[in-house]
């Protein structure tokens, strides 16, 4: 029997949120639009990160999605694309 995996971009959601859950993080939504990545992740110590959370197949970057990632890191944050 094969293996099903869940693809759908809240299932990975929900993923992502528990294990940043597991290792003392805060994963919180972002909804603001306008290249706002997915989530804000508070961890300990006054660290932050933030993630676009993409699906294997059909997960597009957008360029302002880009354009925010860049600004982020060129600004010493922690910033990523999640694709599972």
């Amino acid at each position: 029997m094969a293996l099903q995996i869940d693809r759908k971009e809240s299932s990975i959601e929900d993923k992502f949120v528990a294990a940043c859950r597991r290792y003392g993080g805060i994963a919180k939504k972002q909804t603001g639009g306008g290249g706002d990545l997915d989530r804000r992740v508070i961890w300990p110590n006054g660290v932050t990160t933030y993630a676009e959370l993409k699906r294997p197949k059909g997960g597009v970057r957008s360029k302002a999605q880009q354009d925010e990632v860049g600004l982020l890191l060129k600004m010493g944050h922690l910033a990523m694309f999640v694709q599972n």
